[in-house]
């Protein structure tokens, strides 16, 4: 039959068959475990663009939010900036007409002993029996201008 030294050949085919079919279960086991982390990978993509469909949509959003305050805080500036514009514009044409208006004996100073009789009239220095009349006239005048 067989020497002692010689293997079977049936015997070497079997062995060589196991290892065929361990290495197979290698791949094989390799090859799921790579369908698990595939798998992993495409869940977290998921995820991922789900996350990031999320954050653009928020983001949009915040950005309209912070668009829409920078204009409400011009438009309060430049609502301040009309208001004093306007009160400017009023007090200086109210002091025009307000001054026109007065009598001309409240626009000339007290006469002073030490004053020069040929001083130029100044603005009024003050005022004695119309003072109550004249910041009427005065408030009318605004009331007026700021109703144009």
């Amino acid at each position: 039959m067989n020497e002692p030294g010689e293997r079977d050949p049936l015997t070497s085919l079997h062995e060589q068959s196991q290892e065929v079919a361990g290495i197979a279960r290698q791949n094989i086991e390799k090859v799921m475990r790579r369908g698990e982390a595939l798998d992993d990978i495409s869940d977290r993509a998921e995820n991922l663009r789900s996350h990031a469909v999320e954050f653009d949509s928020s983001s949009r959003r915040l950005k309209r939010k912070l668009w829409w305050q920078n204009i409400k805080l011009w438009l309060v500036l430049l609502v301040i900036i009309l208001v004093i514009v306007v009160v400017i514009i009023s007090e200086l044409l109210c002091s025009f007409l307000f001054l026109h208006s007065l009598p001309f004996h409240l626009l000339s100073p007290l006469p002073s002993p030490l004053s020069p009789p040929f001083s130029p009239p100044l603005l009024p220095l003050h005022f004695t029996q119309h003072t109550s009349l004249l910041f009427h006239n005065y408030a009318m005048c605004m009331l007026q201008v700021l109703s144009l």
